[in-house]
């Protein structure tokens, strides 16, 4: 595993396989105290088990209980999560765009989920 990368949990990938398998570990690693409240455990220590769901990470990211974001459905708080971390690091996120439309090309080569914006 990636020093640099946080993971999402496997099941999580499996629902939503053009999500992200991993965001930037230091967007994370600035909101430990939050990690600490939710979890009782470091962010390190939550890398280690593999990371967070997208609706755990969500919680962490905006500094919010579990319970404010748990109504929430998988997808939304990966649209949300994906939303912080492109903001935080745009250079992740163009990455991801990449590898997303990559993706999306191999299951349906006529079609990709979405036009990437050339700056």
């Amino acid at each position: 595993m990636d020093d640099r990368t946080f993971p999402i949990h496997s099941s999580d990938r499996r629902e939503l396989p053009l999500a992200p398998q991993s965001i930037p570990y230091w967007i994370v690693e600035q909101h430990e105290a939050q990690a600490k409240r939710n979890h009782y455990q470091t962010v390190q220590r939550l890398k280690e088990r593999h990371g967070c769901s997208w609706l755990e990470l969500l919680a962490i990211l905006t500094d919010r209980p579990y319970q404010d974001v748990q109504a929430m459905s998988h997808s939304a708080a990966m649209v949300e999560v994906v939303s912080i971390v492109g903001k935080a690091d745009p250079e992740w996120m163009e990455k991801w765009r990449s590898v997303c439309a990559e993706r999306a090309n191999k299951r349906s080569p006529k079609a990709a989920p979405f036009e990437i914006a050339k700056s």
